[in-house]
């Protein structure tokens, strides 16, 4: 009999869920409450919840098997999961991954990531909520998720305590494991229904997801000693800066985890905040070129040793323990599939995709010195003239540079961090960079082909543009602050940005201070070198538009091979404006309509940003950048 086989477990473990599936699942104190599963034969539903109790806490297991039936539900023992488990065709739960993990390291169940579909990533794939509340509430499911038994369930998860020889105390009394079970049914419900209403993911999505599992469970090997140097520096770090914080704050401020006193100082020196988490400081050091010296010097220490902190740390978290076998000491689950509505492959934890670059730093140099301890070596692997720090003032940009080797060794430790990865023996690591990959594309949609024959032979197209907004030739190693402002003006410009506010804010991020004058300087040069490129900012919104206007018709942005059709009342009554690329795929807009904007009808879609489903205008900006 050929059937499907649903699940969802209720888990609970001394490592951080944070750490990612893998290490949570695999810690020593890691264990399973309970299961909910069900089977649905082929063409059929899904059958009635049943529950499995693995851990029946301080009451035991018998004693909530008896409750969960005197209640009604269907009590299964553990024999029959496993046995229906394995026979089942198709296995289908919400994050997979997560599943795959408790099934390998709590029950020793491998079975081919194949015959896995992950309702999660059908959610991402679409544009939704990746979180079951989230998509369940967008789709407005006769579902929906028991909040008070999630509470319940993450309270549960962790520990509450510890014993003096260090082992975890849990939250396992009678009352709330039986309360946890039966929020695992009601769990149960709504993944059934989510599986019933989704779409399975195309077939070379479905190979991209099961590529990015295999990868996340077999995970990549960590040079340790090189993490503990690191971390040996922070603390270096941490205290040479605190010694001298009484000097540079005047006494105010005596270490750099005075959070309050720290904030007050730096309110006293003119700049009002109302914390200092990271967003806050990335936006007073990036985009507020006239802060204090004192101040900037003191939040990019900070700023420098949390971020070495911060990766050093999450690697530590993921580290693999020793009874994990092959893959002992390794670091999994780094990536994520569909992260962004691109479904683009985003980082977690340590992020590798999003690595500080080496900037100045001579990264052989520091790797050798970081080996060693070796203070002054560290300071010497930073270029000479970047030593000192100072504001420079070329061709109207206004650029800062980092103090690194007399103010922040920490600098050094972020750009070796990639050389704590590492291949595993008798293997090597094959790097490819896609060198210019955004505006090449870019370019191609555009038929700006005098642009890409001219990247062929090999041409500079940062320096050309910066040729013509200077009026000057413009080369690589004589006029470096211009060629910079070139590339932002290619980046920024390619994708869409048209006026000189919208071009001046993502050039203070990279430390570009530029007027009004000059941002419409480089919009109006960048229009007249690349001309075909605004044409293509236009034609993708106006197809965008005119198929919000014509409901079910394709409406084509003509030579770019991208056209988009909407769709009023698509999957589970929400409207949907759908974008088919050249490469084949299809990328989705939920909940899409037509409002009106300051220059006359914009679309409107929802988007999940920041743990919350909120709405985005799909202006040219970002219609080009998703394309």
């Amino acid at each position: 009999m050929s059937y499907d086989f649903l699940l969802d477990f209720e888990t609970f473990s001394k490592a951080s869920i944070e750490t990612g599936p893998n290490r949570y699942a695999s810690d020593k104190y890691a264990g399973v409450w309970c299961g909910s599963w069900g089977v649905k034969s082929e063409g059929g539903i899904w059958g009635p919840p049943r529950i499995t109790i693995f851990d029946g806490g301080v009451a035991g297991a018998a004693a909530v098997e008896g409750e969960l039936r005197r209640q009604g539900f269907d009590v299964r023992p553990r024999s029959d999961f496993e046995a229906t488990f394995r026979g089942a065709r198709r296995r289908v739960a919400h994050n997979a991954p997560f599943e795959r993990a408790v099934l390998r390291w709590r029950f020793g169940l491998d079975t081919p990531v194949s015959t896995w579909s992950c309702t999660l990533a059908r959610s991402t794939r679409l544009g939704l909520p990746p979180a079951l509340e989230g998509v369940l509430g967008v789709l407005r499911a006769p579902v929906r998720k028991d909040l008070v038994g999630n509470a319940l369930s993450k309270k549960m998860g962790k520990p509450i305590g510890f014993r003096p020889d260090g082992s975890p105390l849990w939250l396992d009394d009678f009352a709330s494991v039986v309360r946890c079970s039966t929020y695992c049914v009601s769990d149960y419900g709504g993944q059934a229904w989510l599986d019933a209403t989704l779409p399975e993911l195309e077939p070379a999505e479905q190979g991209r997801f099961e590529r990015q599992t295999i990868e996340n469970e077999r995970g990549i090997a960590v040079d340790w000693d090189l993490v503990s140097k690191g971390r040996s520096v922070v603390r270096m770090t941490m205290q040479w800066a605190n010694q001298h914080l009484p000097t540079w704050t005047n006494g105010a401020v005596t270490s750099l985890t005075q959070h309050k006193q720290l904030i007050g100082w730096v309110r006293r020196r003119g700049v009002e905040v109302e914390s200092l988490d990271a967003e806050t400081v990335d936006l007073i050091l990036d985009s507020m070129p006239d802060t204090p010296e004192d101040v900037r010097r003191v939040l990019e220490v900070r700023r420098s040793i949390r971020t070495s902190t911060s990766k050093l740390e999450a690697l530590l978290g993921r580290r693999m323990p020793a009874h994990t076998g092959a893959v002992a000491d390794r670091v999994c689950d780094l990536t994520q599939y569909g992260g962004a509505r691109t479904l683009r492959t985003v980082g977690r934890g340590f992020q590798p995709l999003n690595l500080p670059r080496a900037g100045d730093v001579d990264v052989d140099a520091g790797l050798a010195a970081l080996r060693r301890l070796d203070w002054d070596g560290m300071c010497n692997a930073v270029a000479k003239e970047a030593r000192e720090r100072h504001p420079s003032n070329n061709a109207g940009v206004r650029t800062y540079r980092t103090a690194v080797a007399t103010v922040i060794p920490t600098e050094v430790v972020s750009a070796c961090l990639r050389g704590t990865l590492v291949p595993s023996k008798k293997r090597r690591f094959g790097a490819a960079d896609y060198t210019g990959v955004e505006f090449r594309a870019t370019l191609a949609l555009a038929g700006q082909m005098d642009a890409l024959l001219r990247l062929r032979e090999g041409a500079d197209l940062y320096c050309d543009l910066a040729t013509v907004i200077y009026g000057y030739l413009v080369s690589k190693k004589e006029h470096p602050s211009e060629r910079q402002l070139g590339k932002q003006g290619c980046l920024g410009c390619g994708f869409g940005l048209s006026t000189p506010d919208t071009f001046m804010a993502p050039c203070a991020q990279y430390g570009l201070y530029i007027s009004r004058e000059l941002a419409q300087n480089v919009i109006d040069s960048f229009a007249k070198r690349f001309d075909r490129v605004p044409v293509l900012w236009r034609r993708l919104h106006s197809a965008a538009k005119e198929a919000m206007a014509n409901p079910g018709t394709w409406c084509s942005a003509f030579e770019t091979g991208v056209s988009y059709c909407y769709l009023p009342n698509g999957l589970a009554g929400l409207s949907w404006l759908q974008c088919w690329l050249p490469s084949g795929r299809m990328m989705y807009y939920p909940a899409a309509r037509t409002v009106a904007g300051i220059y006359g009808p914009s679309i409107q879609v929802m988007s999940w940003k920041n743990k919350r489903w909120i709405p985005q205008i799909l202006s040219r900006q970002v219609t080009v950048e998703n394309v």
